[in-house]
């Protein structure tokens, strides 16, 4: 619930102000409802070494991209906030994800899609703790965005999941809710282990008038 700063070729990031983030990888599996320790072994492996290495960690797949239009009308509007929303549909596009310590002590989820035409996008979004919301995915490359979701993480057989339907505009002292209406709707991802260290995730979202905004569909492998 697919890192962000508005996303050109380049990869140029814009760094704006917002209050202090933490997170730590004991931050992570307390979140999980179900206990950590019943989390698939391959997919607790998997995720223990993301939040804890210190260099980056890549994957590498491919799937399917897929957005309504007005799920396009969010994406446009979203670039405000650091484009956390993909512009284009495709199939068999290439999705590689970076997964690194931050500056500021987070973990960012760098993804990057390459179109068959040749057109990339990078999305970074940030794992954080939030002291007035909990566990949260802050758009931008080390949570600097104003834009952030609150998410809710359980296990179930081979899958790990993630929702949310709280979306917030995050300041100093203060948080303003967004009216689920007026977002991409709600969030559901799953993280399904499918053996020999190859996992599928799925990512959509669901507009409580609209429907169906964004799905992505993704075979992914971790590089040595």
């Amino acid at each position: 619930m697919s890192d962000i700063v508005i996303a050109d070729t380049k990869h140029n990031t814009t760094k704006v102000s917002s209050e202090k983030l933490l997170f730590s990888s004991k931050d992570f599996r307390s979140q999980v409802k179900g206990d950590w320790a019943n989390v698939y072994p391959p997919i607790r492996a998997r995720m223990d070494r993301l939040l804890t290495s210190s260099t980056p960690v890549i994957f590498e797949g491919r799937g399917l991209v897929r957005r309504s239009r007005i799920g396009g009308v969010f994406a446009y509007l979203a670039k405000i906030f650091g484009a956390p929303l993909v512009f284009k549909r495709g199939e068999n596009v290439k999705i590689t994800v970076r997964v690194a310590p931050t500056s500021n002590d987070l973990r960012c989820w760098h993804r990057l899609f390459t179109y068959s035409d040749g057109y990339e996008q990078l999305v970074q979004t940030s794992k954080a703790m939030d002291s007035k919301l909990g566990f949260i995915d802050a758009v931008g490359a080390e949570g600097e965005r104003r834009l952030a979701t609150k998410m809710n993480v359980w296990t179930e057989g081979k899958s790990l999941y993630f929702s949310s339907c709280v979306y917030v505009l995050r300041f100093k002292h203060f948080n303003i809710p967004i009216p689920l209406m007026f977002t991409p709707g709600a969030l559901f991802a799953e993280h399904r282990d499918l053996g020999k260290g190859m996992f599928r995730y799925i990512l959509k979202f669901n507009h409580p008038l609209w429907g169906e905004t964004f799905y992505q569909d993704g075979i992914f492998k971790m590089l040595d």
